[in-house]
């Protein structure tokens, strides 16, 4: 029984684990994306794109680990909110309508724990 609970805790914290490092490296990538935009140096794509794909190969064993819906919708809660910070930082802010969305998915991911 101690041991079920054990492997439980473990898988979870796997998980958790991976969906967050998909989020801080896309976070990562858009940061270097909107630099690339911003000024126009090359290495910032580059970089942006060796980011993305190490993100493919940490996904793919995510997906050993879990169903590709669950990572995937995580992932996408987590690196929107990171994302939000980026925005932020460029001075970029949201409508009310964007707010709300951010309040249904977080809603959401609540309602998928239950």
């Amino acid at each position: 029984m101690r041991s079920k609970i054990l492997y439980k805790v473990c898988y979870r914290m796997n998980i958790i684990a991976y969906i967050f490092l998909l989020s801080l490296l896309e976070a990562l990538a858009i940061y270097n994306i909107k630099l690339h935009s911003k000024y126009g140096n090359s290495i910032y794509i580059i970089i942006a794109g060796i980011l993305y794909f190490i993100i493919a190969v940490i996904f793919s064993y995510a997906v050993k680990e879990s169903t590709i819906v669950n990572i995937n919708i995580y992932w996408n809660i987590v690196s929107t909110i990171l994302t939000l910070f980026i925005g932020y930082y460029f001075n970029e802010y949201l409508s009310i309508s964007n707010i709300i969305g951010i309040g249904f998915c977080m809603v959401g991911v609540i309602i998928m724990n239950l």
